[in-house]
């Protein structure tokens, strides 16, 4: 019985190693290199060194082929289609900031709210009326 479990369980950790390392080989990480350009919104740098999009589809293309020639005749849905192209956020967008104000001061409340609980409870029920050590001194043994 023993030989049967030991071989059993050698067959399953070798399945299992086998089938970690076919995963690990699949798995292709991305790591970002810092030698080269990247995309960031930053309101100090509005101007990214690289465009947001990089892969253009056949459409994009066109339209970038379309930019060549005068602007004039270019509607303002593809001005701004060409300008999403180079930039993910405007500087106005990139200004007008989170709503985290919002979840901290809530937090706040709720912390203000249980401290008051707490203090309702301590006047309404208050502390308990024995107390061992001072009966002690009161009355000794």
């Amino acid at each position: 019985v023993y030989l049967c479990l030991s071989i059993y369980l050698s067959v399953c950790v070798c399945l299992s190693v086998s089938v970690c390392l076919s995963v690990g080989r699949s798995v292709d990480v991305d790591v970002a290199d810092c030698s080269v350009p990247q995309y960031n919104n930053r309101l100090d740098t509005p101007l990214p060194d690289v465009p947001f999009v990089r892969n253009l589809s056949a459409e994009q293309k066109k339209l970038k082929e379309k930019e060549k020639g005068s602007w004039t005749q270019l509607t303002k849905e593809e001005k701004l289609a060409l300008y999403r192209l180079t930039h993910e956020l405007s500087y106005a967008e990139m200004r007008q900031g989170s709503k985290e104000w919002m979840t901290v001061l809530g937090g706040v409340f709720i912390f203000l709210g249980f401290t008051g609980l707490l203090v309702w409870w301590q006047r309404v029920y208050g502390e308990s009326g024995f107390n061992c050590v001072d009966d002690l001194f009161i009355h000794p043994i």
